[in-house]
């Protein structure tokens, strides 16, 4: 995981690279935050469990936003239990003009 930027309107999905196995998960959410009000917050997909790759594909009004907000992404496992990556803080995503 690290700190992006996108351009105002791209909907490129963005990805991550979480650190775990991702095999016995049963969902995964994709959060984004302004200050510490949650603006976002969808189901991911992960494209590869073992190597704990997700993606969240973009809606156009998502993207739609200038400035500096935060990203995290909680798993749910399939034993109900919940972890939020990254463990210290949020990355940052950056929307330009």
């Amino acid at each position: 995981m690290s700190d992006v930027a996108y351009k105002r309107g791209d909907t490129v999905p963005i990805e991550a690279r979480l650190p775990a196995d991702l095999s016995g998960y049963s969902s995964v959410t994709f959060e984004m935050f302004d200050g510490d009000e949650t603006v976002l917050s969808d189901g991911a997909v992960v494209i590869e469990p073992v190597d704990g790759v997700v993606a969240y594909q973009w809606q156009p009004s998502e993207t739609d936003r200038t400035g500096l907000y935060t990203i995290e992404w909680q798993v749910t496992w399939g034993d109900g239990g919940v972890e939020t990556f990254p463990k210290d803080g949020r990355d940052s995503i950056y929307f330009y003009e």
